[in-house]
C-alpha cells in the first residue's frame, strides 16, 4: 500500500502516454473546447469490481438500447477526481463524481480526495446534470483494542485506492481526526490486510438505499469477528454541519449474514452525480435527462444502489455548483428546478 497525492502536471503526462487522448471528441493541447453536437460520449467509469462500474456500465446498456443518437464509451480511469479532471481536459465527456468535486472545483478549494485549490484549479469547471445515488461509508475491524472510531488515533486505517480519497478521508477532516495514517491501496487488499492485522481499521460502503457490499467486498462477509466503527453524537454533528457530507444509516446487520455488534450504523454520506463537460449542446443534455428519466425503472434495475433514483432524487441531491443548461431546462419545463440550484 503505498500514500498518494496528485500532481496535476504529471497525471496529464501519464494520460497522454496511456493514449486517453485517443476517446472520441477529446481537445488538443491547445486546451480547446468538445465538439457540443457532440453525441459519443466518453464515459469516465470507476475500475471493475465498484458498484460505480456496475451503475455506470448498466446506464451505458441502456442507452445503447434506448431510441437515442447519445452513444456512451466506457473509459475506466484511476478513480472520480481523475474522472472528473478528465472531463475539464475534453478527455470524458461525462463521468460520476461526487458532490464534493463540484463544490470545490467551483469554490477553488481543496478538502482530502477533492484537491482544487491553487496550482490544482479546473478551467472549465464541469456541471452537474443528476444526482444518481449516494455512498454510504462505515468502518470495520478486527483489532479488539479498538472500539470506536475515536479509538482510531494514532492508528493505521487502510483507505482504499487513491482515486477514491474523499470518500474515506473527508470525515477524519470533518472532525478535525488528522493523526490516522490513511494507507492508500487496492481494494482487493482490504481483507486481506485486516486478517494479517497490517492495518488496524479499514472502511467499506454501500451506496443508496442498498445493502450490497462492492465485490471487492464480499470476503468481510464471511468474517464474524468483524467489528462495526461508531461515531460520537459531536462527530456526528459535525458531519451535519458540513456542506459536502450528510448523516444516513446503514443497516449492517442486513448488509453482512451473521449478527455485527450494532444493528444499525449512521455515516457521513456523500452524494454522487453525473457531471459533463459545459461545452456539450443544451439539446444533448436535455436528451440525455430525457432518455434516463424515461428509464427509471430500469435503472433502478441496475444495481439496488439505485434503487432511490428517479427525477425528484435527481434534482434534491445537486449541489452548490453549476448545473449544465440542459438539465436546467429540463427540471423547469416540469416544475423540477430549484431556485436556490446554480444555473450554469
Amino acid at each position: 500500500m503505498t500514500r498518494m497525492s496528485y500532481n496535476r502536471r504529471r497525471f496529464i503526462k501519464a494520460a497522454c502516454v496511456a493514449g486517453i487522448a485517443g476517446v472520441a471528441g477529446c481537445i488538443g493541447d491547445d486546451g480547446g473546447g468538445v465538439s457540443g453536437d457532440t453525441t459519443d460520449w466518453s464515459f469516465g467509469i470507476t475500475r471493475e469490481g465498484t458498484i460505480g462500474h456496475v451503475k455506470a456500465s448498466g446506464w451505458a446498456r441502456i442507452f445503447d438500447e434506448a431510441d437515442t443518437d447519445i452513444s456512451l464509451t466506457l473509459n475506466t480511469t484511476g478513480g472520480s477526481e481523475e474522472a472528473y479532471r478528465l472531463i475539464a481536459e475534453g478527455e470524458n465527456h461525462i463521468a460520476r463524481g461526487t458532490s464534493a468535486m463540484g463544490m470545490a472545483s467551483h469554490n477553488e478549494e481543496s478538502r482530502p480526495g477533492a484537491n482544487f485549490g491553487g496550482d490544482n484549479t479546473l478551467s472549465p469547471v464541469p456541471q452537474q446534470v443528476m444526482a444518481i445515488s449516494d455512498i454510504r461509508p462505515f468502518w470495520v475491524t478486527l483489532n479488539d483494542d479498538i472500539q470506536s472510531i475515536e479509538d482510531l488515533q494514532g492508528s493505521n486505517v487502510h483507505n482504499g485506492a487513491a482515486g477514491s480519497r474523499f470518500v474515506g478521508a473527508i470525515p477524519f477532516d470533518s472532525i478535525g481526526m488528522n493523526d490516522i495514517d490513511l494507507t492508500q491501496g487496492d481494494w482487493s487488499d482490504i481483507p486481506f490486510a485486516l486478517e494479517e492485522g497490517r492495518v488496524d481499521a479499514a472502511y467499506t460502503y454501500v451506496m443508496g438505499g442498498g445493502t450490497s457490499l462492492p465485490g471487492w467486498a464480499e470476503q468481510l462477509a464471511s468474517m464474524e469477528d468483524l467489528r462495526i466503527l461508531e461515531f460520537t453524537d459531536d462527530h456526528l454533528q459535525s458531519f451535519e454541519e458540513d456542506p459536502y457530507l450528510n448523516v444516513t444509516q446503514v443497516p449492517v446487520n442486513d448488509v453482512f449474514p451473521f449478527e455485527t455488534n450494532v444493528d444499525t450504523v449512521q455515516s457521513p454520506t456523500a452524494q454522487y452525480q453525473w457531471y459533463v463537460h459545459p461545452d456539450l449542446s443544451e439539446e444533448n443534455v436535455r436528451e440525455f435527462c430525457e432518455v434516463s428519466f424515461a428509464n427509471i425503472g430500469e435503472i433502478q434495475g441496475i444495481h439496488d444502489a439505485l434503487g432511490l433514483f428517479d427525477e425528484e432524487y435527481a434534482v434534491e441531491g445537486l449541489t452548490q455548483s453549476p448545473v449544465h443548461p440542459g438539465a436546467v431546462q429540463r427540471y423547469k419545463d416540469n416544475d423540477l428546478w430549484n431556485d436556490d440550484l446554480i444555473e450554469g
